[in-house]
């Protein structure tokens, strides 16, 4: 995906003009010529320096305004004695609330024209695995052309900060449906929450197929990968700083209907 081209493309060359102006060779020029050049340059340079850049959207969601100097502190380390990340039990919107976990569930679609319920609040869906209450679900159609995308996931916190899963090896769900699936975690390097990349969301995942019975899915942190052809590439995901668990959808003109349960950490032990 190429690099967006925003506004602040166009206020270095602004930027530029004015400093060629204001610091280039006078000889020849008058008094009046020269308080005039400077007079602009000076309202140039304040007016790019009081620029706001726009709100991150979907249009300009690739690419994050800055890089920190360093890596946001992980609000909280997972532990293989508490494994349950969500089983949706509790027939609410938010994960288990344990070892300083608790995020809420959401989902999300592109602006092209894809479709997905539900949209706003989460609720869990009744039907979960092995005979089960609960579930999380998503079901709509990706749009016939364009960059598309729709998933369902949830955050490991709330409020929203990177967490340490570096205790599991990996981890397991249950999921039944239609479409094909990429399951992915954003980390301080991919998320821009982690404001260390600048062409962000080439999150580390797989792909998997879901069938029409529940079936459990384990994957190693050591599996999953980067998307190849854009965003910025990292050697593997930072398990000690990751904000999400997503599955996403991103096949053009594309129904799905995707149910997810009983989201846990896979240990050495399990």
């Amino acid at each position: 995906m190429p690099p967006a081209v925003g506004p602040r493309y166009g206020q270095k060359r602004v930027l530029d003009r004015a400093i060629s102006r204001a610091s280039g060779v006078w000889f020849g020029y008058s008094t009046a010529m020269k308080r005039k050049y400077f007079a602009a340059s000076v309202f140039l340079l304040s007016a790019c320096a009081e620029s706001t850049p726009p709100a991150r959207t979907a249009e300009n969601a690739e690419t994050a305004p800055s890089v920190a100097a360093t890596l946001p502190a992980a609000l909280g380390k997972a532990t293989c004695a508490a494994p349950n990340l969500d089983d949706l039990e509790d027939g609410d919107g938010r994960s288990l609330v344990t070892d300083d976990r608790g995020g809420y569930w959401y989902t999300y679609k592109d602006n092209a024209g894809s479709t997905v319920d539900p949209q706003g609040s989460f609720v869990p869906a009744e039907g979960g695995a092995n005979g089960s209450k609960f579930a999380a679900h998503m079901q709509g159609k990706t749009a016939d052309s364009g960059i598309v995308y729709v998933g369902l996931g949830f955050n490991l916190t709330d409020p929203m900060a990177p967490y340490d899963l570096s205790a599991a090896k990996g981890f397991c769900f249950q999921g039944k449906g239609k479409g094909p699936v990429r399951v992915k975690l954003p980390d301080v390097y991919t998320a821009p929450e982690g404001e260390q990349c600048k062409q962000c969301y080439n999150d580390f995942g797989v792909e998997f197929t879901l069938t029409e019975e529940w079936k459990e899915y384990c994957f190693d942190f050591a599996q999953l990968k980067q998307q190849g052809g854009w965003g910025e590439p990292k050697p593997a995901l930072t398990t000690d700083h990751v904000f999400s668990i997503q599955w996403q959808v991103s096949a053009n003109a594309t129904e799905f209907d995707v149910f997810i349960d009983d989201v846990r950490l896979a240990c050495d032990a399990q």
